[in-house]
This record gives C-alpha cells, sequence and structure tokens, in this order.
C-alpha cells in the first residue's frame, strides 16, 4: 500500500482528501503546516508528497526545497497544490518546479491519477488477464 504525505493548512480539505485516499488504498498521514510535513518526513518513509503551495510558516516551495536537498529520490512523487494561478510570474515559479501542480479546485480524480502513475509500480498496474496496461494508465 502506497504511504502519501498529505501537507496541507484546510483542515476540512485535508480530511476530505485523506478519506478519498484511503478509499483509493493508499495509506494517507495528514499534517496541518511546512514544519511538520518536514517532521514527518524526518521520522517515516513515504511514497509520495502532496503539498499545498501555500502553508503558513514554512511555504510549500520552502518544503519542496527541503525535499529537494534531504530526500532528493522523492521530488518525482510530489505534487503541488494551489489555491489558483494569481500571477504570471507565480505561475512561471511552479512550472520551474517540474513536478504536477492542481489548481484548487481540482478533481479528485486528477490527484488519483497522479499519486497512482507516480507511486504504483508499472507491472502493479497491467491487466492481470491480459498482461496490457489498464485504461487510463491506471
Amino acid at each position: 500500500m502506497p504511504r502519501i504525505l498529505h501537507i496541507e493548512d484546510v483542515a476540512a480539505l485535508r480530511e476530505m482528501i485523506q478519506c478519498y485516499l484511503e478509499l483509493q488504498g493508499f495509506e494517507v498521514t495528514g499534517v496541518g503546516s511546512g514544519e511538520a510535513g518536514i517532521q514527518a518526513l524526518e521520522e517515516s518513509e513515504y511514497d509520495g508528497i502532496v503539498l499545498d503551495h501555500h502553508l503558513p510558516g514554512i511555504s510549500g516551495e520552502r518544503v519542496l526545497g527541503w525535499v529537494m536537498v534531504h530526500r532528493p529520490y522523492l521530488v518525482p512523487r510530489v505534487v503541488i497544490t494551489t489555491g489558483g494561478l494569481a500571477s504570471p510570474a507565480l505561475e512561471a515559479k511552479l512550472a520551474s518546479f517540474t513536478v504536477p501542480v492542481l489548481n484548487k479546485p481540482f478533481l479528485l480524480e486528477e490527484l488519483l491519477l497522479q499519486l497512482t502513475r507516480m507511486t504504483v509500480p508499472r507491472r502493479a498496474r497491467l491487466d492481470s488477464n491480459t498482461g496490457m496496461a489498464a485504461p487510463s494508465g491506471l
């Protein structure tokens, strides 16, 4: 079961996404701040990270910087969520991270697709009857 760290300061959103992902077969640890996210990463191993860009205190951008230095193997398995691209400068900055960015509100299925692509080995995504890739890459 893939382990996901979800760093989101809006408790209701964090809990809803955690519940959805758990129903889809993920083990999810939800935390409400960048500081708590870094602490969780120091204490446990994760297969992927869902990271809110706009966090109080240590921002999502700074958490991603920490991941790049201390857990670089996780960088390709980060999904950034953001409340919207308010300016071309912010859009350019997010694009420079080279990780998927989902703008809120987003479909939960979009997040599921990103996490599945990142965390489930290709072999596990093959249909057991035909040996061919499952529809939609799942």
